[in-house]
């Protein structure tokens, strides 16, 4: 027997993260540049609600300050989910099965992904304007079990508004992909596609032992988001297997302005939440929303072409410069593979007793000779490989588990967003923490900055053929616990209402130092949107969306026809709300704009 050894599985139970002022940095390593809490709210925000009105309703900022001057715009819907046909019969957010057809509740309604007692999801999700073929198309991707993915033409009109032109509205097909599932957020390319993912991603271990369970009249463990896509093929959950889901996905409008939506199956299959593709066009950052969760690295053969590519997964180290504490990354080379090599596998419908063998730890946490420890769907799991399929087709399958296997460390808690600022040629990671002891907690989230370099071999010494590798990463802004007392007007907030709280997507307006961060979780009773003046080291409220409702999809599109627009989506609003009319509680997307390009 073999001691367990993984310290990052035991510390990672016990200790939650990091920021400045507690490990992370100080002094001048904490100005704009360096990172570094605000130090106060600049005073031309959006207000902090208090009464029950302003809770209800959604505020916006109607002038941004960047760069020391005013802009002044508005908040406007481009489309509501709100159930309504066009002329064509097609309902934007209606999901569909393996055959393109319409799925509709037994009574007759149309199952509509927008967050209600019979859906099983939750909305609305990223969706964003690109621009091909000398056209705007609006595209729109949908958080429900079945995965369902929208595309429409845009209009711009002279003064700048956008108008989504209804009836061009289309579904978008993914039956040749086994269907969507849980997307979540995105990014535009530098080629102006559309890159998606689906999180949570269904595992396999407790799926297959759901199936041995009930066969021997033993209560199973149930994944209801798994369960529900039996819907998608006809009822029939058999015809489903959990390693169909959890991929990142781009969707592609040709010179015919037809939409293919294909599966990124060699990026690695996880609880993907944004993927971005620095300006190299080749290498791409993934976040996993987890609690034990990572930043993965993929490089792709080719510039604009993401199917055929090396995956890298983090090997952590803590470092000090002077009075500044960052992680250093080294990577971990997890082999490479093409999308089309992985969905022949994935198409023999493999269960995960065929390519990996578990057993339990014994109760000194050791495991058997010959098994590695990881953290799994239970703590901790003792897993080998059985050798069936090849090393990088189970690095895909199973993403997170054979990372772990390879010295791979898992110690980012739910990172989410991604975003790239080509100022400082870095990026921002959006999470509730980092795992370590050298840094202190905070339950409000964390926004890191991290570095990036032109030169660095992976673990096994072999050159990495990229610009752009993640280096080092350290917290330059934080959330503030905070207690209200119950007589307090923000009692009910378990975060300061003057920091960021739960911090989930993010979006760098590029070159004018602006990085936008959207709120998620319930630490605030009404979740913000922010800009973080990096260069001033402020805040700025720009929105407050009413209670329950979940900001998504925030994304800046530079010159689109000669405009800047900030896209926003609101999430289920006034969710649970008996006095909230139907009206109320639809999910929609808009923007904050327009605006002549800002030079």
């Amino acid at each position: 027997m073999k001691k367990l050894t993984l310290l990052s599985v035991t510390a990672g139970l016990l200790l939650l993260l990091n920021g400045c002022g507690g490990g992370g940095c100080d002094g001048d390593d904490c100005n704009g540049n360096g990172g570094g809490s605000p130090h106060s709210v600049i005073n031309d925000g959006v207000i902090v609600p208090v009464v029950g009105n302003d809770k209800r309703r959604f505020i916006c900022i109607d002038k941004m300050k960047i760069d020391d001057k005013e802009y002044a715009a508005s908040c406007n819907k481009l489309i509501t989910v709100d159930g309504k046909p066009n002329s064509h019969q097609v309902i934007y957010g209606q999901l569909k099965d393996f055959q393109d057809m319409p799925i509709y509740h037994p009574d007759g309604r149309a199952y509509i992904c927008n967050q209600e007692k019979d859906v099983v999801g939750n909305g609305v999700n990223f969706s964003s304007v690109i621009k091909q073929n000398d056209k705007l198309y609006f595209i729109s991707e949908f958080d429900c079990a079945i995965g369902a993915i929208y595309i429409a033409d845009v209009e711009k009109l002279s003064t700048g508004e956008l108008i989504v032109k209804r009836d061009t509205m289309k579904f978008i097909s993914q039956k040749d992909e086994f269907g969507g599932y849980r997307h979540q957020n995105g990014s535009v390319t530098p080629w102006e596609s559309y890159l998606g993912s689906e999180g949570y991603a269904p595992d396999a271990r407790i799926i297959e032992e759901k199936e041995y369970s009930l066969q021997r009249g033993e209560e199973p463990v149930f994944d209801p988001y798994y369960e529900e896509t039996a819907l998608f093929w006809g009822g029939d959950l058999s015809k489903s297997n959990p390693y169909f889901y959890g991929w990142a996905n781009e969707i592609i409008v040709d010179a015919n302005e037809v939409p293919h939506f294909r599966k990124h199956y060699s990026m690695g299959r996880f609880s993907h939440h944004t993927q971005i593709v620095m300006p190299d066009r080749r290498t791409v950052y993934l976040s996993d929303n987890e609690e034990k969760g990572a930043i993965f690295m993929f490089v792709a053969d080719k510039k604009d072409d993401l199917s055929v590519g090396t995956l890298y997964a983090p090997k952590e180290k803590i470092t000090k410069e002077g009075n500044l504490t960052a992680v250093e990354f080294d990577w971990i080379n997890l082999g490479h593979i093409s999308n089309r090599t992985m969905k022949l596998n994935i198409s023999e419908k493999l269960k995960f007793s065929d390519i990996l063998e578990i057993t339990p730890p014994n109760s000194d946490l050791e495991c058997p000779f010959d098994f590695k420890p990881v953290i799994g769907s239970s703590a901790i799991e003792c897993v080998r490989d059985k050798l069936k399929v090849n090393k990088s087709v189970l690095s895909r399958l199973e993403t997170v588990r054979y990372a772990q296997m390879q010295g791979a460390d898992l110690n980012f808690i739910r990172p989410r967003g991604l975003t790239y600022d080509g100022d400082r040629n870095r990026i921002y990671i959006a999470a509730e923490g980092y795992v370590s002891p050298v840094f202190h907690s905070n339950p409000c989230g964390f926004v890191f900055a991290g570095n990036l370099t032109g030169s660095k071999i992976d673990t096994s010494g072999e050159v990495i053929n990229s610009n752009f590798i993640l280096n080092k990463i350290y917290p330059i802004l934080e959330g503030k616990k905070e207690e209200y007392p119950v007589t307090s007007e923000y009692a009910g907030n378990e975060c300061s209402v003057n920091y960021i709280a739960d911090p989930e997507s993010l979006s760098y307006l590029q070159g004018k130092n602006i990085l936008t961060i959207a709120e998620g979780g319930n630490k605030h009773i009404n979740q913000m949107v922010w800009n973080y003046d990096l260069n001033e080291n402020k805040l700025t409220r720009i929105m407050s969306h009413p209670i329950n409702a979940h900001p998504v999809a925030i994304n800046w599109r530079r010159d689109l026809k000669g405009y800047d627009y900030l896209i926003y989506g609101v999430q289920h609003p006034l969710m649970n709300d008996e006095e909230a009319t139907e009206e109320e509680k639809h999910s929609y997307i808009g923007y904050w704009g327009p605006i002549k390009v800002i030079p």
